[in-house]
């Protein structure tokens, strides 16, 4: 099959040979079980390709795409797209095969529309496939003219006319309006008011599932005027024309579907990169941090920062809403509270938040968004810990020798205010101690019950973990939570942050 595919596609694989050549390939390549059934350029199958893709419909394997001299993973997940589009190409010209060997044996007529199949499968474009569909379908009809009419449901409006403009939207609505009311499933008009040099239309409806309203039209039949014969071939037009709109529509949207994901992995590696990749190796104190997104991208952040006086700056965020609106801002949050927290001398908890603020106060009251944010300072030298909490939780302090307990936000969300009321208050961390900063998605989670995991069930398990290393811990915490939610969609991103004074 693809060796009929590199046939009757050829022009779609030249283009894609010619931007992998053009990216710094030395060779693009179609494989089957060791044999090259077509290289740009000459490629003998000696050189060893440094990224492949196998090309499999309906659980068979047809062959592979071989490309040599790029090995980065953006080009690896470039070709297994194009994989992946050869693929429905595959599918599209087995249905295609299989709709026309069903016509040519129905009847002698539909030998013309085998011809019309022939003529519009290879193309992937709507304007292309429509026009050579409507130029087609004229010549099969006998008449001067075609013309195919789309609503379709996103309110898109798609109108061709081939080869002559003989009509104008307008008209075509005032058509449909008769159409609708006939209630025949065709309309043919031999007096059309008055537009010069129409003699006749012959109207079909299309079934489009992607379209509210669709309709193919054939103008001024050659000679004489339409008869019933014309009428059916109109109908099997119009049959084969939904089908071959809906595999452009279907197409794109794969394709877009394909590219989106493909935008959307790379989205997520730079957002991970964001995040501080090494954690700080301080003496006397155990510290650790990670986020787990709902989605390929999230609105929680973390960071942190040595500062050479030895405190231990950090935040730890989340951004109001999810999706890409969410990241963006989210990216703006960190970078922004990252250069705040890098100043020499270091600023204070509260100074970090009330900069923070002010400077990106516009931005989410633009989108009706904020963020709430932790921010601490650890000096190792005496363990004080000052924070400034803006609206944030859980924060979970556990005393070496008492129970575990919640410090409460006592200022609004970053945002909210122009100016921020953020105030700093002051603890000491001894040996033995924790503390432990997340975000809301490590309790407001759900499982097949619908029972949320809670605040009480989070600060239990910080409590029986508080003797387990801060990676560890968080780790654990992590998988408890992802094993009560087990099954479920995971709705909102999940941060902690764990610090534990060590004394040594």
């Amino acid at each position: 099959m693809l060796d009929i595919i590199l046939v009757n596609r050829r022009p779609i694989f030249n283009k894609l040979a010619e931007a992998w050549l053009d990216a710094g390939a030395t060779f693009f390549a179609v494989v089957n079980g060791g044999q090259v059934l077509a290289s740009w350029p000459d490629y003998l199958g000696s050189d060893t390709a440094d990224l492949t893709a196998p090309i499999v419909v309906n659980d068979v394997y047809l062959g592979e795409l071989h490309v040599g001299g790029l090995h980065s993973e953006e080009a690896r997940q470039m070709l297994a797209v194009e994989g992946q589009v050869i693929e429905a190409m595959v599918q599209q010209e087995q249905e295609l095969n299989s709709v026309a060997a069903v016509l040519v044996d129905t009847q002698d007529q539909f030998w013309a529309l085998y011809q019309l199949t022939q003529t519009t499968r290879s193309y992937l474009d709507m304007e292309e496939m429509l026009e050579a569909l409507l130029a087609k379908s004229a010549d099969l009809m006998s008449t001067k003219s075609a013309f195919i009419w789309l609503e379709l449901v996103t309110g898109q409006l798609l109108f061709y006319q081939h080869p002559a403009v003989l009509l104008g939207k307008g008209d075509v609505t005032d058509f449909l309006l008769r159409l609708v009311r006939s209630k025949a499933g065709f309309l043919c008009l031999r007096e059309v008011g008055n537009h010069p040099g129409i003699e006749n239309i012959l109207m079909v409806p299309v079934d489009v599932r992607f379209a509210k309203t669709a309709v193919i039209g054939m103008v001024n039949k050659v000679e004489g005027a339409f008869t019933t014969p014309d009428i059916k071939l109109a109908r099997i037009i119009a049959e084969y024309a939904g089908a071959q709109v809906e595999n452009v529509i279907s197409y794109q949207d794969s394709l877009d579907k394909a590219r989106l994901r493909q935008q959307m992995e790379l989205a997520e590696r730079v957002q991970s990169q964001l995040f501080s990749q090494e954690k700080p190796q301080v003496p006397g104190v155990d510290f650790w941090a990670a986020s787990k997104a709902a989605s390929h991208v999230g609105g929680d952040f973390y960071d942190y920062y040595l500062h050479p006086n030895g405190c231990l700056t950090f935040v730890v965020g989340d951004v109001s809403g999810k999706g890409i609106a969410s990241a963006l801002l989210m990216a703006m949050t960190l970078s922004v509270t990252r250069i705040r927290m890098q100043r020499t001398p270091a600023l204070s908890p509260a100074q970090i938040v009330e900069q923070v603020n002010s400077e990106l106060y516009k931005d989410f009251s633009r989108v009706n968004m904020f963020a709430t944010v932790f921010v601490g300072q650890f000096d190792l030298a005496n363990g004080r810990l000052v924070y400034a909490n803006a609206g944030h939780s859980p924060i979970i302090l556990c005393p070496a020798d008492y129970k575990a307990m919640f410090i409460e936000a006592d200022s609004e969300p970053m945002g909210i205010l122009p100016k921020t009321t953020a105030t700093e208050r002051t603890i000491f961390l001894k040996s033995g101690d924790l503390l432990v900063v997340g975000s809301d998605g490590l309790y407001e989670v759900h499982n097949e019950d619908e029972e949320m995991f809670g605040l009480d069930r989070l600060a239990t398990a910080v409590s029986s973990l508080r003797t387990e290393t801060a990676r560890t811990l968080t780790n654990k915490v992590l998988e408890l939570i992802h094993h009560f939610n087990a099954g479920q969609y995971q709705e909102d991103d999940r941060t902690i942050l764990v610090l534990k004074p060590t004394g040594s």
